[in-house]
């Protein structure tokens, strides 16, 4: 039994991680992509609403894009990946 040998270059090295390993968050089934992006979405609206009642009678509020953004993008891969599998 041969011990393996290490990549001899970079390159070697990237392609050689690149051509079978996937990262779990890009095998993600696009049906729960959705689903997250929907549960980002939901949650980003929650925190501004309630950070807006919070400042009701004056000062400041939080408008949290960052959730909403996110969960857009979410949708949006879900969407690309079902439309991918067909």
């Amino acid at each position: 039994m041969q011990p393996s040998q290490p990549p001899s270059s970079a390159a070697q090295m990237i392609s050689g991680a690149a051509a079978g390993s996937a990262s779990p968050h890009q095998r993600m089934h696009p049906g729960l992509r959705i689903l997250l992006g929907i549960v980002l979405i939901v949650v980003g609206i929650g925190i501004t609403a309630a950070s807006h009642e919070a400042a009701r009678g004056g000062g400041t509020y939080i408008i949290a894009y960052g959730p909403v953004g996110i969960g857009v993008v979410q949708i949006f891969q879900g969407l690309i990946g079902l439309f991918r599998r067909t």
